[in-house]
This record gives structure tokens, sequence and C-alpha cells, in this order.
């Protein structure tokens, strides 16, 4: 099962090395009509950059986060959208809709503070928060395994208790494999036993399935002679 936040988290091995980003500052021009200095700013590296498109290719394909109001997703949870109360807060405790808030917030940041992702980076934050969603998308994965486990546990209470859970079905789908061909007569036969078996123990219909059969023989061929 692909997590819900894989495109995010395939990053996490890459931010180890990755230089981020350095402030640019401008050391050549010195201020006169003739020369102005460049405003400082972040020349961010390409990891960066596809860190950010992957978060608002999220905020498209997931409308149901509600990420455009990523400060009033923060503000539910206690969290001030700033670098302060951010960095501090303990992820473990948040949601994936939360977390991608952050994430939001953290990107935005940046719209209106040079060097504010920047600084996300670098203490970590982004790691931080990237493997709080991978958390999550494992956990899920665990619980889904764990809801199907409950299959195998009612499959073998069924035949521990004589009811043929899914004997018949798979000796039929292995006849199938093997060449046979089923027709019309046994179909149907397929569909009432269905029908029998869904308000009674399997077990009692199981019983009658070989007298069915010779009925059936017997009936056919009358009809030839």
């Amino acid at each position: 099962m692909v997590g819900v936040y894989k495109s995010l988290t395939d990053f996490l091995p890459m931010l180890e090395e990755d230089k981020i980003g350095d402030w640019v500052i401008d050391r050549v021009n010195d201020g006169t009509p003739e020369h102005p200095i460049q405003m400082p700013f972040v020349n961010y590296s390409r990891l960066v950059r596809e860190v950010e498109d992957a978060i608002y290719d999220f905020e498209q394909m997931h409308p149901e986060y509600g990420l455009n109001h990523y400060s009033s997703i923060l503000e539910a949870n206690g969290i001030e959208w700033g670098m302060d109360s951010m960095a501090v807060k303990d992820v473990s405790i948040l949601d994936g809709k939360c977390v991608m808030a952050m994430l939001m917030g953290a990107v935005r940041a940046e719209r209106f503070c040079e060097g504010a992702l920047l600084g996300f980076f670098k203490k970590g934050c982004i790691k931080k928060w990237l493997e709080r969603l991978k958390e999550i998308d494992e956990l899920e994965s665990v619980s889904v395994r764990r809801e199907s486990d409950y299959l195998f546990v009612i499959r073998d209470y069924l035949v521990e208790h004589g009811m043929k859970y899914d004997e018949t079905i798979d000796n039929k789908v292995t006849a199938r494999k093997n060449g046979k061909t089923y027709d019309f007569s046994e179909h149907l036969q397929a569909v009432v036993y269905s029908l029998l078996s869904a308000q009674r123990p399997w077990a009692e219909v199981v019983k009658h399935m070989g007298r069915n059969a010779q009925e059936q023989k017997c009936t056919r061929a009358k009809r030839v002679g």
C-alpha cells in the first residue's frame, strides 16, 4: 500500500547530504546610484524547490485538507504561525493534516520573510515533520494489515468447525485453471448455493451438495431419453 505522504517522505534520505541553501550578499556594489546594492537573498538548492513543489502538489491533490487555511489549522492545534512556536511543537501528537499545515506554513513564510524557509530546514523542522508523516503512513499500513488478519481468523474458525470456509471455491477455481468449463446449470447451482448459505451455516448446505448434483444428472438423462 502506497502511503498518503510518500511523495513527500521520499525526500528524507536526500535531506541528509543536501546543502539546502546559502545567503547571497552583494559585496561588489557600493550603494551608489550607478551601483546599487542588491538585497540579500537565499540561493536554495534544487532539492528545496522540489520539496516546495511537492507540498503545493499535495495541496492541489488533497483539497479535503484545506491547506489554504493552514494558519487556522495551526491555531486550532495551539500553534502560532512562526518559527518559535512551530519549531518546538511536539509533532508526535499531531495528525497528518496539522503536520501538512506546518509544512505549508513554512513554505508560505518565505514569501513574507526572505530566509524563513532556510531557517526551518537548518533547525531540522522540515526533516522532523516529514519523519512524522512517514510514521503516520507506517502506522496506517500496520492498521490495514491487522484488519486483514481478521479474515484469516474467521477462515480458521470456520474450517475448525467443519464449515468448509473456502474449500469448494478453491477446488472450482483450480478445476477451471486446469481446463474445466462450467455450463449454465453449474453457474446457476453456484448462485443457489450462495443464496442458501447467506442465512444458514455452510455445513448444512454442503451435506446436500452431492445429492443435488446426482439429481441434476438424472434429470439430464431423462431429457436425453
